[in-house]
């Protein structure tokens, strides 16, 4: 394997065991004999404790809890992305599933990270468990990216298919993580905090790992346990900006700009804690870099756009980044960030990302670290994490991880075929999932690009155009990022290296 595509791999990865769900659990839980201390809080432990989750972390989140908590656990339910125990267990991860001592149902569904009737079932279980509870139960409520899908209950008449209308058309649009939850929640039964409600008088904790940029806990799974009313007028937004009103069924659209205000205005009965984020999984990329020998940076953790977009922007930014370096022209700080907003930022500023204007930061820190180090750094790498979008225009398969990898291994090979330093781009979901695939993103770099000639480059234009980068990388050996179910998710990291041959 080539040295800096396996060292960006294990980057990776070391960001993925920072946030695996055991450690977070335990770190924001603690039992004192009878008693679980959650932040400022304490609750009496008396054979009186029940768990639910959804989301693709909660099995090893439910896992930990088991092992804290013994035999004040009486039962619990979660739902899970299917194939989760099978594919946990031929891994070698049976830490992540929950102990086999009968209290635990594991309900398995949304296949595709799509509701399914596994998710509906599953749901009304956890429904019917938590309207049999009283005020003196506890319920550990695990909650993580994937819970959207795998917590379903449409408010009636609205069918999971008429549900499905109003998500699959946001998504193919490129709609954000943000707008479809907006949407999902005006949707549900049990989302915007109607689970909590439905709990009530239990009291609850939920144990929340953010997947969603700023870590809103209304929106992360959309809110179950956070009391969010229904916003007409950023429905009408949404609506409107995609489209909508005429994609989707006449029961879909009442709802939505009718919405059912069932919601309690305040759930004293809820503590939500937030256990983890992507923030987590940056730090640990950064100290695993340093320890690699790399001058490791920060660009954002708040990465978001059009993944084909971002890849070309990262590429630019790569080789910008190179040419601060090596221009002997650019001495001070104020020049080398001139340089990169007149060559860089001032492209894309039609963009509107917010995060890019990092990259001033950033410039700052690479101008000192020169300064007071080596003149010329040999190895560097620069970590950014987030969440992206695909519009979908075409019919093939891929994720946004694998997009961005392809729009930026074309734009590699067009513009920067002989430069003097290997430029590797790793960008994977800490999922281990990128799409309807069984990749985790991909990575290229410079010294062996998959593109290597014309041909090459017509296929792969002709495949991201097609929205199809899984079946074009799958055609080369070394592209695809392979980890499995990872047991964990926080969006998606880059994993950018620069090194001097």
């Amino acid at each position: 394997m080539r040295m800096p595509a396996e060292a960006s791999q294990r980057i990776f990865k070391s960001a993925i065991g920072a946030v695996l769900p055991p450690a977070l659990v335990h770190s924001n839980l603690e039992r004192l004999g009878d008693t679980l201390a959650v932040g400022s809080k304490t609750y009496d432990l008396r054979h009186n404790v029940h768990i639910v989750g959804f989301g693709k972390a909660v099995s090893g989140m439910c896992r930990a809890v088991q092992q804290l908590l013994g035999d004040h656990l009486v039962r619990g339910i979660i739902s899970v992305p299917s194939g989760t125990s099978k594919i946990l267990e031929e891994a070698g991860k049976s830490f992540l599933l929950p102990d086999k001592d009968g209290k635990i149902s594991m309900c398995e569904g949304a296949v595709n990270n799509l509701p399914d009737e596994s998710c509906i079932c599953a749901t009304q279980r956890i429904i019917a468990m938590l309207r049999d509870l009283t005020k003196d139960d506890i319920v550990i409520t695990l909650v993580s990216g994937g819970g959207s899908a795998l917590l379903c209950a449409p408010i009636p008449p609205l069918t999971l298919d008429d549900k499905m209308r109003v998500t699959s058309f946001l998504a193919k649009q490129g709609a954000t993580i943000q707008e479809l939850n907006i949407i999902r929640r005006s949707l549900s039964i049990v989302k915007g905090g109607g689970l909590a409600q439905i709990a009530y008088p239990s009291k609850m904790v939920a144990l929340i790992l953010s997947d969603i940029i700023g870590d809103p806990l209304d929106l992360i799974a959309s809110g179950p346990t956070v009391c969010t009313e229904s916003n007409v007028e950023q429905t009408r937004i949404i609506m409107k900006k995609y489209g909508l009103h005429n994609n989707i069924s006449a029961d879909a659209k009442t709802i939505l700009l009718n919405p059912v205000q069932n919601k309690p205005g305040d759930l004293q009965h809820v503590q939500n804690i937030l256990v983890g984020s992507n923030t987590v999984a940056v730090n640990a990329s950064l100290k695993e870099a340093e320890t690699l020998g790399y001058m490791a940076f920060v660009l954002s953790s708040s990465v978001e756009g059009e993944a084909r977009d971002v890849g070309v922007f990262l590429i630019e930014f790569m080789i910008k980044v190179i040419e601060c370096i090596t221009k002997r022209h650019l001495e001070t700080e104020e020049e080398f960030t001139k340089f990169l907003y007149e060559h860089l930022i001032r492209k894309y500023e039609s963009k509107n990302w917010p995060w890019i204007s990092n990259i001033n930061r950033f410039a700052r820190k690479l101008h000192q670290s020169i300064t007071s180090s080596n003149p010329i750094l040999h190895k560097i790498c620069i970590i950014a994490a987030g969440e992206t979008t695909v519009t979908v225009n075409g019919t093939g398969k891929g994720g946004r991880n694998q997009e961005m990898v392809l729009a930026a291994a074309i734009h590699l090979f067009k513009y920067y075929k002989n430069i003097d330093y290997n430029l590797c781009f790793l960008s994977g979901g800490t999922d281990g999932q990128d799409g309807p695939t069984d990749s985790a993103g991909a990575f290229v770099d410079s010294s062996s690009n998959f593109i290597t000639d014309p041909s090459d480059l017509a296929q792969a234009e002709k495949a991201l155009l097609n929205n199809n980068s899984y079946h074009f990388l799958s055609n080369y050996s070394d592209t695809l990022l392979k980890t499995g179910l990872t047991g964990t998710n926080v969006m998606d990291l880059q994993i950018l290296t620069i090194q001097r041959f």
